[in-house]
């Protein structure tokens, strides 16, 4: 109508076997992080994802992430034209999850870190608990 905002509204329900690669990237930071783009696979998602004027809510979300089956009760991602993201996710459950070279490779320098004293070659039998990155 003229005179109002736009207003995008779109559902989506993945197939079976949906796949989605995810990219990011991140600034360099001298001496901290070196910054550079990233690509993060999601294999087999199900669930219900809305996008509303911007802001994402996911619901009942199942994955495999790095051969790691993930669940997701709840959550919305908020992502602004700068690439600037807003992240949070509830009732997160992984298991077997590995905290390996291959996915270290994608965290910034201090996550990364941090999660090498958890890989000792063999994955963290279940995690559970809430996520929020911005």
């Amino acid at each position: 109508m003229p005179g109002r905002p736009d207003h995008d509204h779109l559902v989506i329900d993945p197939r079976p076997d949906t796949n989605i690669r995810l990219e990011f990237s991140h600034e360099p930071r001298p001496g901290i992080d070196p910054g550079g783009t990233f690509s993060l696979p999601l294999e087999n998602v199900t669930g219900r994802f809305v996008y509303d004027n911007g802001t994402v809510t996911m619901r009942d979300v199942e994955f495999q992430s790095f051969g790691a089956p993930v669940q997701l009760e709840s959550g919305m991602v908020r992502v602004e034209d700068s690439g600037r993201f807003r992240l949070g996710v509830t009732g997160v459950w992984a298991r077997d999850f590995r905290l390996d070279v291959r996915l270290r490779a994608i965290m910034p320098p201090v996550m990364a870190k941090f999660a090498q004293r958890f890989d000792e070659g063999t994955p963290l039998s279940t995690i559970k608990g809430n996520l929020g990155l911005n």
